[in-house]
C-alpha cells in the first residue's frame, strides 16, 4: 500500500496512527510516499514549495526522502516524530536543534538533517512523488492511499484515529472502497460542532 503524506497535515497524521494500528493485526505493508500541500496550493506565478524559504512541510519531506533511501522504517520513524511534534506538541521541527532532538529520540542519525539539506537530489525525490500523485492519481491533497491494485483514495479523514476493532472495521471499509470501480466520493458535511470537536482533539496547522 502506498501512503502519501505531508507532515503538516493533521488529518494525515491521524490516518497514519490508524494505519499503524491496523498493521499490528494484519499483513499490510506501508510504502511511505510524499505529497506537498504547499506546492498544490501554490498560486500561479508564485514560487514553488522548494523555492520557499518559509516552507514548513518541504524540508521535513526532504529529510524523509533521505531516510527512505535507507529504509521505509527510518522514513516512518521520522514522519511520526515530526508530525507528532507539530500536531501533538505544537512545536516546529524545522528548527535545526529541534529536528536533531527528534532524530535523536527516534534513534536516527543526527547528521541526517544536515545531509538532507545539503543534498539537492532530495528536492527531486519529493517533487517526483508529488508529481506522480497528481498526474497518475489525480491527487489534490492528503491523506492519499493506494491499496494494492485499487484506485487511489483520498482519506479516510477520521478524528481521532480509531483503535482495536474499530480500526479494523474502518480498514474493511477502506478496502471495499478502493476496489469499487465506480465509487468516486462519499463525504460527510462538517457542522460547527464537528469543527469544534476536531479543533479540540488535534492541532490544526495545515
Amino acid at each position: 500500500m502506498d501512503f502519501f503524506v505531508d507532515p503538516i497535515c493533521p488529518y494525515t497524521y491521524q490516518t497514519s496512527i490508524w494505519l499503524r494500528e491496523v498493521r499490528q493485526t494484519t499483513d499490510i505493508q506501508i510504502n511511505w510516499r510524499f505529497f506537498s500541500l504547499e506546492e498544490v496550493r501554490r498560486e500561479p506565478g508564485a514560487p514553488h514549495a522548494w523555492e520557499l524559504i518559509t516552507a514548513t512541510g518541504w524540508p521535513l519531506l526532504r529529510v524523509a526522502a533521505f531516510l527512505r533511501r535507507a529504509s521505509q522504517d527510518a522514513c516512518e520513524s521520522w514522519y511520526e516524530a515530526a508530525a507528532h511534534a507539530i500536531h501533538i506538541d505544537g512545536i516546529n521541527p524545522n528548527e535545526e536543534s529541534i529536528a536533531k532532538d527528534l532524530l535523536r529520540g527516534a534513534e536516527l542519525p543526527l547528521q541526517t538533517w544536515d545531509d538532507a539539506m545539503a543534498d539537492p537530489s532530495t528536492h527531486l525525490e519529493v517533487q517526483s512523488d508529488h508529481e506522480f500523485a497528481v498526474t497518475e492519481h489525480g491527487a489534490f491533497g492528503v491523506p492519499l492511499l493506494v491499496i494494492g491494485s485499487g484506485r487511489a483514495m483520498f482519506g479516510p479523514v477520521v478524528v481521532p484515529a480509531p483503535v482495536g476493532e474499530e480500526a479494523l472495521k474502518l480498514w474493511d471499509i477502506a478496502l471495499a472502497s478502493a476496489n469499487f470501480a465506480g465509487l468516486y466520493e462519499i463525504k460527510r458535511p462538517r457542522t460547527q460542532s464537528d469543527l469544534d470537536y476536531i479543533a479540540s482533539t488535534i492541532r490544526l496547522h495545515s
